[in-house]
């Protein structure tokens, strides 16, 4: 295993010709200069350990800024005024990486119109809102995901 390099031996000089102090050795901040094998080791646990909890939390942003977005999109249109405040994104009970995406809990005097206006019937023609929203939500929400993961995956080291 390879060792912390040993920067006690630097000479003791004042500033140099570029008007900066010369590294020196100081334990409470070990690793400001030079970091090594261990550091990396330390922070590769770190993430691991708590990679779980920041994938929960960039999947649940980025979720909720796609739930934020389509409801806005469906207050905008007067067909789907109604329905917007029961679109959701919900995990599914059986299986853990799955999503369900729609209409959730909606009130019986609203389920007629929500079935007319996304699937169409013999007074008007589908509409297909959600399922467009659903199909190109996809590739928003999976860019805000990396997007987030990124950030708090650099966060790590702020935090800790």
């Amino acid at each position: 295993m390879a060792s912390k390099p040993i920067v006690d031996d630097a000479p003791e000089s004042s500033l140099d010709a570029t008007g900066y102090k010369d590294a020196e050795s100081n334990n409470k901040h070990s690793g400001l200069y030079w970091t090594g094998i261990p550091s990396v080791v330390s922070f590769g646990n770190l993430l691991y350990q708590r990679f779980p909890e920041l994938v929960e939390v960039a999947v649940n942003k980025a979720l909720d800024k796609h739930v934020e977005e389509v409801r806005k999109v469906m207050f905008r249109d007067d067909k789907y005024r109604d329905l917007a405040p029961y679109y959701d994104v919900v995990q599914d009970e059986d299986e853990a990486d799955t999503f369900n995406v729609g209409l959730f809990d909606v009130p019986s005097h609203l389920q007629d119109k929500a079935l007319s206006v996304e699937y169409g019937d013999a007074n008007q023609p589908p509409q297909g809102l959600l399922r467009k929203a659903a199909l190109s939500g996809a590739q928003s929400i999976s860019d805000d995901v990396k997007s987030n993961m990124n950030w708090a995956m650099g966060e790590v080291v702020l935090r800790d």
